[in-house]
Protein backbone atom coordinates (compact mmCIF):
# COMPACT_ATOMS: atom_id res chain seq x y z
CA UNK A 1 0.00 0.00 0.00
CA UNK A 2 1.09 3.17 -0.34
CA UNK A 3 0.14 6.68 0.17
CA UNK A 4 -0.32 9.50 -2.38
CA UNK A 5 -1.62 13.37 -2.99
CA UNK A 6 -3.51 13.61 -6.01
CA UNK A 7 -5.22 17.01 -6.75
CA UNK A 8 -9.09 16.97 -8.72
CA UNK A 9 -8.65 18.25 -11.96
CA UNK A 10 -11.01 21.03 -12.97
CA UNK A 11 -12.54 19.02 -15.77
CA UNK A 12 -12.91 15.81 -13.87
CA UNK A 13 -16.05 13.89 -13.60
CA UNK A 14 -16.36 14.33 -9.81
CA UNK A 15 -16.47 17.49 -9.58
CA UNK A 16 -19.46 18.84 -8.51
CA UNK A 17 -20.47 15.29 -6.92
CA UNK A 18 -20.89 13.88 -3.07
CA UNK A 19 -18.22 11.74 -2.13
CA UNK A 20 -20.76 9.15 -1.66
CA UNK A 21 -21.90 9.47 -5.27
CA UNK A 22 -18.33 9.61 -6.98
CA UNK A 23 -18.09 5.46 -6.64
CA UNK A 24 -14.44 5.71 -5.95
CA UNK A 25 -13.81 2.93 -4.01
CA UNK A 26 -15.76 0.78 -6.61
CA UNK A 27 -13.82 2.56 -9.65
CA UNK A 28 -10.76 2.37 -8.53
CA UNK A 29 -11.47 -1.67 -6.89
CA UNK A 30 -10.64 -0.28 -3.47
CA UNK A 31 -8.54 3.05 -3.20
CA UNK A 32 -9.96 5.27 -0.41
CA UNK A 33 -9.76 8.70 0.24
CA UNK A 34 -8.10 9.74 3.92
CA UNK A 35 -8.31 13.19 3.91
CA UNK A 36 -8.88 15.88 1.62
CA UNK A 37 -7.49 19.64 1.41
CA UNK A 38 -10.05 21.97 0.35
CA UNK A 39 -9.08 25.22 -1.37
CA UNK A 40 -9.62 27.19 1.82
CA UNK A 41 -6.64 25.26 3.36
CA UNK A 42 -8.95 23.31 5.69
CA UNK A 43 -8.22 19.54 5.90
CA UNK A 44 -11.21 17.27 5.97
CA UNK A 45 -10.02 14.12 8.09
CA UNK A 46 -12.19 11.34 7.40
CA UNK A 47 -14.27 13.07 4.76
CA UNK A 48 -18.37 12.02 4.79
CA UNK A 49 -20.02 10.90 2.19
CA UNK A 50 -21.63 14.04 1.50
CA UNK A 51 -18.57 15.89 1.02
CA UNK A 52 -18.94 17.79 -1.69
CA UNK A 53 -16.32 17.23 -4.30
CA UNK A 54 -15.24 21.00 -5.87
CA UNK A 55 -12.15 22.19 -8.48
CA UNK A 56 -8.56 21.86 -7.10
CA UNK A 57 -9.33 19.47 -4.02
CA UNK A 58 -6.39 17.48 -3.14
CA UNK A 59 -7.25 14.01 -1.83
CA UNK A 60 -4.77 12.29 0.64
CA UNK A 61 -5.37 8.81 -0.42
CA UNK A 62 -4.23 5.42 0.02
CA UNK A 63 -4.20 2.01 -2.12
CA UNK A 64 -2.30 0.13 -4.18
CA UNK A 65 -0.16 0.70 -7.39
CA UNK A 66 -3.00 -0.53 -9.69
CA UNK A 67 -5.77 1.13 -7.38
CA UNK A 68 -3.92 4.38 -7.03
CA UNK A 69 -3.06 4.08 -10.89
CA UNK A 70 -7.22 4.30 -11.63
CA UNK A 71 -7.21 7.32 -8.96
CA UNK A 72 -4.93 9.16 -10.51
CA UNK A 73 -7.52 8.72 -13.97
CA UNK A 74 -10.77 9.71 -12.25
CA UNK A 75 -8.91 12.58 -10.43
CA UNK A 76 -7.44 13.85 -14.14
CA UNK A 77 -10.07 12.92 -16.23
CA UNK A 78 -7.84 10.98 -18.79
Amino acid sequence: LRLEKLELSPDSKLVGKKLNESYIKRDTNGAMILAIEKQDQKIVVNPAGDTMLEPKDVFLSIGNDDQIKALKKLVSNK
